[in-house]
């Protein structure tokens, strides 16, 4: 399992930079992981959250309230911050672990 992550990740950073003309692939389901099981690696703020319902070009639209005086009871937890490095350390940590089964 080790062998074909290592793999897919090397194809996926060649694909990304040729194709996309990004450093780095996407990772949201490691982040995901990362913000459960090492929650000291992000900064959280509580945060007001509607969907646009009635306007003609923002229907739809996802709105979140960041204004410092609360309007309305906060709804929602945000991620504003992240330990990028630590997330890193995190993914590698583990890789290493399914290397090691």
């Amino acid at each position: 399992a080790g062998a074909f992550l290592r793999q897919w990740l090397s194809y996926s950073f060649r694909a990304h930079h040729q194709y996309m003309g990004v450093e780095g692939i996407p990772l949201p389901e490691i982040v995901a992981l990362a913000a459960i099981s090492r929650p000291q690696l992000f900064r959280t703020e509580m945060m007001t959250l509607d969907v646009e319902v009635r306007g003609h070009l923002t229907q739809g639209m996802t709105v979140f309230d960041r204004r410092p005086a609360r309007v309305r009871n906060t709804n929602i937890e945000v991620v504003i911050d992240v330990d990028a490095q630590g997330v890193l350390d995190y993914l590698v940590e583990c890789l290493h672990r399914i290397d090691e089964l």
